[in-house]
């Protein structure tokens, strides 16, 4: 469990890591810690042992935007993410009004799922096995 929560983050290039906020590290593990102590559930509402956190996504999709221009869809999705996480990282902040997004469609929902289906299943693959020499 402990390796769940200090698994390094996944991002899609190393190159912009050092430009995260400063809040951000630890963020994720405190999401990925309380994504232990209680279900974790797809945009749809269904419940997936599955999905790295909605911090994670924004980790990722921030590092992506530095590399190149997102699409519109996943500008939703990562306004979206950023103001859920950035609500719960700072209670009395939110995005402004034009840019703040409240829900996402179908299609978006499950590009939102399937990011955090993929960044999950890329920690587990990263996550050094211990104890498994054969």
């Amino acid at each position: 469990m402990a390796a769940t929560v200090m698994d390094p983050l996944v991002l899609p290039s190393p190159q912009w890591a050092d430009t995260l906020p400063d809040w951000m590290p630890a963020a994720v593990v405190e999401a990925r810690a309380r994504s232990l102590e209680k279900p974790t559930f797809s945009v749809g509402g269904v419940w997936e042992p599955d999905l790295a956190t909605e911090e994670e996504v924004m980790a990722y999709l921030y590092c992506l935007s530095l590399e190149m221009p997102l699409r519109s869809e996943w500008t939703r999705v990562y306004l979206y993410v950023a103001g859920r996480v950035i609500g719960r990282q700072y209670q009395e902040a939110k995005l402004p009004d034009d840019i703040r997004v409240d829900s996402l469609g179908p299609d978006e929902a499950r590009l939102l799922d399937d990011l955090r289906r993929k960044i999950w299943h890329t920690r587990e693959k990263r996550r050094p096995k211990k104890g498994r020499n054969i």
